[in-house]
């Protein structure tokens, strides 16, 4: 118990628990901007590529994340 109320009392960590969460909630916040407008795009309008864009988001919901990740 004396380690959490050091933790709290004596440290500055609820600005830096504070600073993580406004940096979660940001992206967060963006990123399901981003998908959801790209999504309404994607279809209702026709442009060229489609079909390819198309292709390549169906072949990456087929593998998990860390197959993805392995190349880099």
């Amino acid at each position: 118990l004396a380690n959490y109320t050091h933790l709290l009392g004596d440290t500055k960590f609820l600005t830096w628990f504070g600073n993580s969460v406004i940096v979660a909630a940001t992206t967060t916040v963006i990123g399901v901007f981003l998908a959801a407008t790209t999504g309404y795009a994607v279809s209702r309008f026709r442009f060229p590529g489609m079909r390819p864009l198309m292709w390549v988001l169906l072949i990456t919901q087929m593998f998990p994340m860390a197959i993805l990740i392995v190349p880099l």
